[in-house]
């Protein structure tokens, strides 16, 4: 007996149910996937070259390129993680809204809205949810602090390598010049 495939409905309900089970950092990292936007990931990133030196002037150029380049590849993935924690927190808070709006449903409506929040309080999932937006909203505040560090960092190796090059091109001109004197 041959095995029937299955209908475009069937596969439509099937693809439905996927991305139900998938919270929304992993539904939108797999459509970016499928039109060949990949996200980003630290995986190649030169570790021993994530810890600034107390003196850049003092390193060696092809070391200097290596800071610039490793801090350069941990801001491409912090910005990833800030923008994957935001999606997370909102996501969240779209489950909160709905356990809100259940919890507010039962009550009468002449309660004060402070009351109301603390009878939300009162409901372990909801307060399991806030409790993991608090945790998630302060991850996503430290991320975006730790990536204003790495755009500092990679400006002070910027600065050095320009002040090299253009100390090079002095040290040229000068040669030159004296050349032909």
């Amino acid at each position: 007996m041959a095995k029937q495939l299955p209908t475009k409905k069937q596969k439509l309900v099937s693809k439905k149910e996927d991305k139900s089970n998938k919270g929304l950092v992993a539904q939108v990292e797999d459509d970016l996937e499928s039109i060949g936007v990949y996200t980003y990931s630290n995986r190649n990133v030169a570790k021993d070259y994530l810890v600034m030196p107390s003196d850049v002037t003092e390193i060696e150029n092809s070391e200097l390129g290596k800071y610039f380049t490793a801090f350069t590849n941990q801001k491409l993935y912090v910005r990833n993680l800030v923008c994957q924690s935001g999606m997370m927190v909102r996501e969240l808070n779209y489950q909160l809204d709905a356990i809100r709006a259940r919890v507010y449903s039962t009550l009468p409506a002449k309660m004060s809205v402070k009351e109301k929040e603390l009878t939300l309080l009162n409901d372990p999932k909801a307060e399991e949810l806030i409790s993991h937006i608090n945790f998630l909203q302060e991850k996503y505040n430290m991320l975006s602090m730790h990536l204003d560090n790495l755009v500092d960092a990679i400006t002070c190796i910027s600065r050095e390598i320009t002040r090299r090059e253009n100390d090079m091109f002095a040290q040229n001109r000068e040669n030159n010049i004296s050349k032909r004197r």
